[in-house]
C-alpha cells in the first residue's frame, strides 16, 4: 500500500465499513461510521474553503476528545490547513498566545472549555456543529489541493509554563514515519484478530498529543476497529459511572421510583422532578406511573426520543437548553410533534446542566424561570 501523504491513509479509511467512533458525553452515546466521519471531514474542508482559509494557514482546536475533533483534523489535512491542537485543560490565555504565534484564522472549541474567554478576533466555531451525519453530503472537490509529504500537518506546542510557548512542526512525512511501520506489522496478524472484531479502543489520552491522536485516528482503521471517547479522563470516574449505568435497567429504576412515590404518597399527592438521566426517568415514569404520580417536571433528559411511543399519563413539562449539543433541536422537535399538548420549554443561551450551580454551564436566568414553572406546576396539581 502506498502512503505518500496522510491523505492516502484517509482514502482507505473513507472506504471502510462499520463503526469508527463512539462518544459517551455522560448523557448519551453517539456512534459514527467511517463513512460518516469521512463525509463530515469533506464538509468541514468545504467550510474552510468558503472562509478563505487555505493551504498553509492555521486553525487552532481547543476542546475535549470527541468525533468532531477527528473530523477537524481530516478536514484540515484535506485542504492543507495546519491544525494547532490545544489541550482542553490549558488556559484561555495560553490559547490566545498560541493563536497569535501561528496567526490562527479560526478557533474550534469543545463543550468542556469556556468559549466566552476566547479573545482572538477570528471566527470561533463549536466542534458540536460539525457532528457527523448532521450536514448535507459534500462531494470532494475535483481540483484537490496539492499536498506533499513535507507539508506541515500540525504544530504541537509546549505548555509555555516557564517561557514562551514553543511549537514543534509536524509534517505528513513525520506522522507516516510512525504509523506506516505499525500498519505493516499489523497487516501480518490481521487474520488472527478476525474472531475478536470489532476491537474497541478506549482512548483516555488527549488528542492534543500525538500518541493520543495515533491511537484514535490511525491505529483503529488498520484492523478496522472502533475508538471510544468518554467525557471524563479520570479512570475511577469512568469505572464508577459505567458500572452504575450498566446495572440500572429502566424497569429496575422505575421500581425504585415507585417505591419512593408510594412512601411519599403517605403525605399526599406526589410530583417528580429529574435532571439529565433523571430527566429521562421522569418522562418514562410520567408515562407508566399515572396511578402513583400527579405531575412531573424533567430537565434536559437525553434519549427521550426512544420512548416517544409512550404517552404521559400525568401533566408533564420538559426543559431543554438551546445550546445543548447532546440533545439536538431535531430531537426536541420530534418530542413536540409526538405530544403537541405537552409543555416543552427551550431556554435560549442555556446549555446542558443549566440548572446546576456547580457547573460551568449554570445559567441563573434559565434556572430561575424553569424552577418557577416547576413550582407552579406542583402548586396546581399537588394542592
Amino acid at each position: 500500500m502506498t502512503r505518500r501523504t496522510l491523505l492516502d491513509f484517509f482514502a482507505d479509511l473513507s472506504a471502510l465499513d462499520g463503526e469508527f467512533i463512539a462518544f459517551d458525553d455522560g448523557y448519551r452515546t453517539w456512534s459514527y461510521t467511517y463513512a460518516q466521519v469521512a463525509a463530515a471531514a469533506h464538509a468541514f474542508a468545504a467550510r474552510l474553503r468558503a472562509q478563505g482559509i487555505g493551504k498553509g494557514r492555521a486553525v487552532a482546536v481547543w476542546g475535549e476528545n470527541r468525533a468532531e475533533w477527528i473530523v477537524a483534523l481530516w478536514g484540515c489535512l484535506i485542504e492543507g490547513v495546519v491544525l494547532v491542537p490545544i489541550d482542553y485543560r490549558a488556559s484561555a490565555e495560553f490559547l490566545a498566545r498560541v493563536a497569535t504565534i501561528v496567526d490562527a484564522r479560526a478557533i474550534l472549541v469543545g463543550d468542556a472549555v469556556d468559549r466566552e474567554r476566547v479573545t482572538a478576533q477570528v471566527p470561533v466555531w463549536a466542534l458540536a456543529e460539525m457532528r457527523p451525519g448532521d450536514s448535507d453530503p459534500v462531494r470532494p472537490k475535483a481540483d484537490a489541493t496539492a499536498i506533499t509529504a513535507d507539508d506541515t500537518a500540525e504544530i504541537i506546542f509546549t505548555s509555555g509554563a516557564t517561557s514562551d510557548p514553543k511549537g514543534v512542526v509536524i509534517t505528513h512525512r513525520n506522522i507516516l514515519a510512525n504509523i506506516v511501520p505499525i500498519e505493516r506489522e499489523m497487516a501480518k496478524y490481521k487474520k488472527y484478530a478476525r474472531p475478536f472484531l470489532p476491537i474497541r479502543f478506549l482512548n483516555l489520552l488527549p488528542l492534543s498529543h500525538m500518541f493520543g491522536q495515533a491511537m484514535a485516528t490511525f491505529i483503529p482503521p488498520m484492523l478496522p476497529g472502533t475508538v471510544v471517547f468518554m467525557r471524563s479522563y479520570a479512570p475511577e470516574d469512568i469505572a464508577r459511572g459505567r458500572d452504575i449505568r450498566g446495572k440500572c435497567a429502566m424497569e429496575d429504576v422505575l421500581r425504585d421510583v415507585a417505591a419512593a412515590a408510594e412512601k411519599a404518597a403517605e403525605a399526599g399527592k406526589v410530583g417528580i422532578v429529574g435532571y439529565c438521566w433523571g430527566g429521562l426517568i421522569v418522562y418514562v415514569a410520567a408515562c407508566r406511573m399515572g396511578d402513583k404520580l400527579s405531575c412531573a417536571s424533567g430537565y434536559y433528559g437525553g434519549n427521550i426520543v426512544s420512548y416517544l411511543n409512550e404517552k404521559p399519563a400525568v401533566p408533564l413539562i420538559l426543559h431543554f437548553g438551546a445550546l445543548d449539543a447532546s440533545i439536538p433541536m431535531a430531537d426536541i422537535d420530534r418530542i413536540r410533534a409526538a405530544h403537541p399538548d405537552m409543555r416543552v420549554h427551550v431556554y435560549e443561551g442555556a446549555d446542558h446542566g443549566f440548572n446546576c450551580d456547580q457547573r460551568r454551564q449554570f445559567n441563573d436566568e434559565a434556572a430561575r424561570i424553569a424552577q418557577r414553572r416547576t413550582l407552579d406546576l406542583f402548586a396546581t396539581h399537588l394542592a
